[in-house]
């Protein structure tokens, strides 16, 4: 089954949180987990397979910074990593029709531009390489996530554009303005994306769960693309200035709220784990 075919039976439900549920297999984060691969194979197997328990449609490889910047003092190579990602993905989707398998791609994690180390062509060629080896791998679709920078997300988007046919989802992490973390609004990036005619749009991880249907139904009106949500478990108050971890329920119903103001491809970020997303498939269920 294919991306279309899917979406046109209503909801897409994507996995949680990779990096939350290698920590909580006792691994550490902060050290290029994507090595992972290669050294946890067996623990980035059973994340795939109880997100795929939970109900999710989508599971989305371990591949989130597998670039020439993040990994250059990797002992693997960038097509190792991602090729063997891949594999693990399709290793545990099996024959199961249902179930894609996204090529995740990150940021370069320096910037682009006037807010960061890169030009924009320098940003293009590094995501150019990992489009190529994850066409190739036999991905199902491309999530361009967690993106800081307008121009950052337009040199992956055509990095995408120029080196495959796949559906590619983009989603931005906004400041606490709702806006990108390079000044750009929402309803600019927006629009550079409908011009760039990606298959979804929208936001994942911050500004945090709370009060982001609200976001949603701003996008609404700036898109006939297919809108993607993946917040984080953050709840914030006293402006913002604190927040407490929120529980499955509560986030299940926000995700909820999502979809009633147009989200059609919803999952989560950090701090999510199968358990979010087997509320939110319960909820689901019910609708």
């Amino acid at each position: 089954m294919n991306f279309k075919e899917i979406k046109n039976k209503g909801i897409l439900l994507f996995d949680g949180a990779m990096g939350t549920m290698i920590k909580r297999y006792g691994l550490n984060i902060n050290n290029n987990p994507e090595i992972y691969n290669f050294t946890e194979e067996d623990t980035i197997k059973k994340i795939h397979k109880e997100y795929i328990k939970a109900g999710s449609n989508v599971i989305t490889t371990n591949t989130f910074g597998a670039n020439d910047i993040r990994l250059k003092n990797s002992k693997y190579s960038i097509e190792e990593i991602i090729r063997k990602g891949i594999m693990i993905a399709k290793e545990v989707k099996g024959d199961n029709e249902d179930i894609l398998i996204a090529y995740d791609m990150g940021p370069t994690g320096v910037g682009v531009n006037a807010t960061g180390k890169l030009t924009f062509d320098e940003a293009y060629e590094i995501f150019k390489k990992q489009v190529i080896i994850a066409s190739k791998g036999g991905v199902d679709l491309i999530l361009i996530e967690t993106i800081l920078s307008l121009d950052e997300c337009k040199a992956a988007v055509k990095a995408v554009k120029d080196y495959s046919n796949l559906p590619v989802f983009c989603t931005f992490t906004l400041d606490n303005d709702c806006k990108l973390f390079d000044g750009n609004t929402i309803e600019k990036a927006i629009e550079d994306m409908n011009k760039l005619e990606v298959d979804a749009v929208g936001i994942n991880c911050s500004p945090g769960i709370n009060g982001i249907h609200k976001i949603v139904k701003k996008i609404n009106t700036l898109t006939k693309k297919n809108i993607i949500i993946q917040p984080n478990t953050r709840c914030y108050m006293n402006n913002l200035k604190e927040f407490i971890e929120i529980s499955e329920n509560e986030f299940s119903k926000e995700i909820l709220k999502c979809i009633e103001e147009g989200a059609k491809i919803v999952g989560g970020c950090c701090g999510t784990t199968p358990e979010y997303i087997r509320r939110i498939k319960e909820e689901l269920s019910k609708v």
